[in-house]
């Protein structure tokens, strides 16, 4: 394997794992979540994923912010998060400030009329469409729907971890393979919406209560979609 092939073997290692960090980041807070923010090894992985994909620079100032709140107590700031987090994505009705949907999301950013709907609507199908054909089912244990912001990062990075083993088998037919797959992902509904939802979360997080720490999870997210988006070449 050459020095090109073993650097973009090694971005796409380091965006799968960067997008899994955001999944997690973005999936209602558990304990795991809130430790690893305090305790410094989400902050710490963060780094490592960014060296990775080569966005050291571009991602610094966002994970600075993060580092904030090392040392906090951790099943306070679970709690914290967990108000934030729904005051933030799952306020009731028509009134939620930012939507963790692409569907919804997409809707509003459209000024459509009516309401979005949740569930069945044309993103949730499509990525569940995408999500069967390579193998992959969302967690049954998780009643959101399959466009929610956590899922569509999972899926991403799986697509991206997909790519990796591609090359580092050096199989150049499965390398472009998965290379579409990742362009047709990132076109159809990665750059529709996750960085203006990363953009609206840094706006709005602090006019909520409780949700700041996602404004700054939200400034790592604007700051490595960009990298990631461009799908390893």
């Amino acid at each position: 394997m050459g020095t090109k092939a073993e650097s973009e073997l090694k971005r796409a290692v380091g965006a799968a794992d960067m997008l899994e960090l955001l999944a997690r980041a973005f999936s209602y807070p558990d304990t795991a979540l809130a430790r690893a923010l305090c305790d410094g090894s989400f902050v710490s992985d963060a780094r490592s994923c960014a060296e990775d994909m080569d966005i050291v620079e571009t991602t610094a100032e966002a994970i600075g912010k993060l580092s904030c709140v090392q040392g906090a107590d951790a099943v306070e700031l679970q709690e914290t998060m967990r108000r934030g987090f729904s005051i933030l994505y799952l306020a009731p009705g028509d009134h939620v400030p930012v939507y963790p949907y692409e569907g919804p999301f997409r809707f509003v950013a459209d000024q459509r009329p009516g309401s979005p709907l949740l569930f069945r609507n044309r993103s949730a199908e499509d990525i569940m469409r995408l999500m069967k054909e390579e193998g992959l089912e969302p967690d049954p244990n998780r009643h959101e729907p399959a466009d929610s912001i956590w899922f569509e990062l999972a899926f991403f990075s799986h697509l991206y971890a997909l790519l990796a083993q591609a090359l580092d088998r050096d199989d150049e037919s499965a390398i472009e393979e998965r290379r579409d797959a990742l362009g047709r992902y990132v076109e159809e509904h990665g750059r529709p919406w996750m960085e203006a939802f990363m953009n609206q979360t840094c706006e709005k997080a602090p006019k909520c209560s409780f949700a700041g720490v996602y404004g700054d999870l939200a400034s790592l997210g604007a700051a490595v979609l960009p990298a990631a988006f461009t799908v390893g070449r």
